[in-house]
C-alpha cells in the first residue's frame, strides 16, 4: 500500500515536472522559484548587528585597498589583503552594506541560472535539469550568495566560476577566472578544475586562457607584495588547525557536495574504468587539494564549496557514460540527499550552524 502511493506520488510529481518544463521560460522561472529562501533563510537581523564590525573592516580595505594592515595574523582580516575586486567594486560603484546584499542576492540568482543553462546543455533533458538545480540549491554553494550576510563574497567567486564553464569565449575565461582569483585565493585554487574541464572538453586556447590567468595573477600579486607591502598572513592555518578540527572533517567534507558526492564518485568509476588515468589523477588531485587546504583553515564548509566546477565535470563525464534510465536514477538519489540533508555550515573545532528554514528563523525573531 505505501509502495503504490508512493509510485502515484512519483508519477504525480513527474507529470507536474513536464508541465512545468514546457513552459516558454521555464529557466528564468525555475531560477526565481530556487531562490525562494524557505529551507534555509537569512539572518538579515545580524547584519547590523552581530556582523557590523565585519562590514566596517571591509570598508576600512575600501578606503585604503592598497594599506597593508596589522591584523591579529590568526584573523580573517589578516588574509583579505589581496582580495581586492569587491573592495574595489564597491569603491567605484558607492554601494553601501544594503546595496551589496542586494547585489549578492542578484548575483546568487545569475548563478543559479547559470548553473541550469549548463545542466541543460550537458543533459539535454528538461526535467533532469529541473532535478539538479533543485539540488544545487539545497547545497551550500547554491545557497552562499544569499545566506553570507557578514561580508564574505564567495558567492561572487562562484558566480565567475559558473561563467567561465557556459561560455567557451577565451576572452571571458580569462576575465572569469582573474576575477574569480582576486576575490579569494580559494577560486584560484578551483581554477585548476576549469583547467580540468577544458583539458578534456576544451581546445588549447580555451586551455592557454586559463594558464594565462594565473600567470597574470601571480605577476600582479608578485608586484603588489613589493610595491605597496601587501602580504596574506598564514596564523591559523595549517596541519595543527587540521588536526584541532578533525572532529569535524567528515561532516565538513560531506558539505562540499552533498549528495553530489555520489555522481563525482561515479565519474572516477568511469575515468578508472575506461583507463584515463591522467583525468583521473588530475580531476581526483584537484578536489582532494581543495579538500586538504579546506581542512587546514578554520571556515571549513565555506572552502568546500569551491569544490562546485567538480560537479559539473562529475555530470558530464557520468550523462557520457549512462543510459537515461541508469543516469535519471542518480539524479533523483543526489537531489534527495541534498534536499533532505540540513542546511549546515561547519568551521573550527565544534562549530556547527544550521541555516534556519523560514519558520524557524521567524520564531526565533519572535522570542528574542
Amino acid at each position: 500500500m505505501i509502495t503504490e502511493r508512493l509510485v502515484q506520488l512519483y508519477h504525480r510529481g513527474n507529470s507536474l515536472l513536464e508541465r512545468f518544463a514546457a513552459r516558454k521560460n521555464w529557466q528564468a522561472e525555475l531560477t526565481i522559484l530556487s531562490t525562494l529562501l524557505f529551507f534555509a533563510f537569512p539572518s538579515y537581523d545580524l547584519i547590523y548587528g552581530e556582523f557590523l564590525p565585519f562590514w566596517e573592516r571591509i570598508f576600512v580595505q575600501v578606503a585604503h585597498p592598497l594599506t597593508n594592515f596589522n591584523y591579529d595574523p590568526a584573523s580573517h582580516e589578516s588574509k583579505q589583503a589581496f582580495r581586492l575586486l569587491i573592495p574595489l567594486l564597491i569603491r567605484f560603484t558607492g554601494l553601501h552594506i544594503a546595496g551589496m546584499i542586494v547585489l549578492q542576492h542578484l548575483v546568487g540568482m545569475m548563478s543559479i541560472l547559470l548553473f541550469t543553462q549548463i545542466a541543460y546543455r550537458i543533459t539535454a533533458d528538461k526535467i533532469i535539469t529541473i532535478l539538479l538545480t533543485l539540488a544545487y540549491v539545497s547545497l551550500g554553494v547554491g545557497r552562499s550568495s544569499f545566506i553570507s550576510n557578514c561580508a564574505l563574497f564567495d558567492g561572487f567567486a562562484f558566480f565567475f566560476l559558473l561563467l567561465s564553464l557556459r561560455f567557451s569565449s577565451v576572452f571571458l575565461i580569462f576575465l572569469s577566472l582573474t576575477c574569480a582569483a582576486w576575490i579569494d585565493e580559494r577560486g584560484l585554487i578551483a581554477s585548476s578544475l576549469i583547467f580540468v574541464w577544458y583539458l578534456m572538453y576544451g581546445n588549447k586556447k580555451q586551455v592557454a586562457a586559463v594558464v594565462l590567468a594565473w600567470i597574470v595573477y601571480f605577476a600582479l600579486r608578485f608586484y603588489l607584495a613589493h610595491a605597496f607591502g601587501l602580504h596574506t598572513s598564514t596564523g591559523a592555518v595549517g596541519f595543527d588547525i587540521f588536526v584541532n578540527q578533525m572532529n569535524n572533517a567528515p561532516m565538513g567534507l560531506w558539505t562540499g557536495m552533498e549528495g553530489f558526492w555520489v555522481i563525482f564518485l561515479m565519474s572516477l568509476a568511469v575515468l578508472w574504468w575506461k583507463k584515463q588515468w591522467h583525468y583521473l589523477l588530475m580531476l581526483s588531485g584537484s578536489v582532494a587539494i581543495i579538500a586538504i587546504v579546506a581542512l587546514m583553515v578554520i571556515d571549513i564548509s565555506r572552502s568546500m564549496f569551491y569544490m562546485l566546477p567538480a560537479i559539473i565535470i562529475a555530470l558530464r563525464i557520468v550523462k557520457e557514460n549512462e543510459t537515461t534510465q541508469h543516469f535519471s536514477a542518480l539524479v533523483w538519489i543526489t537531489l534527495l540527499l541534498s534536499a533532505l540533508f540540513p542546511a549546515y555550515i561547519v568551521g573550527d573545532v565544534n562549530v556547527l550552524n544550521w541555516q534556519y528554514p523560514f519558520p524557524l528563523q521567524v520564531l526565533r525573531l519572535l522570542t528574542q
